[in-house]
This record gives C-alpha cells, sequence and structure tokens, in this order.
C-alpha cells in the first residue's frame, strides 16, 4: 500500500503535469508556474477526493508547501479512496 506522501506526491504530479521523475523538493504555491490559483484549487479538490476529507477556507489558504498539505492530511486522518 501506498504511503500518504507518495500519494500526495502522485496527484502534485498529475495535477501540475509534472513528470516521473523531476523533484517536488522546494515546490512552493504561486512560486512554480503550475502552482497558481487555479493549479491551487484543482490541487484541493483532487486531494479532497483521494483522501476523503474536506478542507475549510482557512486550511486552503494556509497550506503553501506540499509539507503543509501532508500535515494537515495527517491531521485530518486523510483515508484511501
Amino acid at each position: 500500500m501506498e504511503s500518504m506522501e507518495d500519494r500526495l506526491k502522485k496527484i502534485v504530479r498529475s495535477v501540475f503535469n509534472l513528470g516521473p521523475s523531476g523533484s517536488l523538493d522546494g515546490l512552493v504555491y504561486k512560486d512554480h508556474p503550475r502552482w497558481d490559483s487555479l493549479g491551487h484549487i484543482q490541487l484541493i479538490l483532487s486531494l479532497e477526493k483521494e483522501f476523503r476529507v474536506k478542507f475549510s477556507s482557512e486550511d486552503v489558504v494556509s497550506v503553501r508547501t506540499l509539507e503543509d498539505i501532508a500535515s494537515l492530511l495527517r491531521k485530518k486522518g486523510g483515508q484511501a479512496s
């Protein structure tokens, strides 16, 4: 079974059309051309579906990095889809 972090990375790669070998280290909201406001919403919706969680408005605006998202998913106890 894939770890939560592996699933998160898979979703990020899919939403932002990133290749399987590119590094995700240092990926930050608005510092990457595809992680703009529309990309952010697409990412949030994909995460909610995959992990069966619901993010509040505060959650959505608070996440800026993959580490932020992983921490939030752990806090919310995201489930497998």
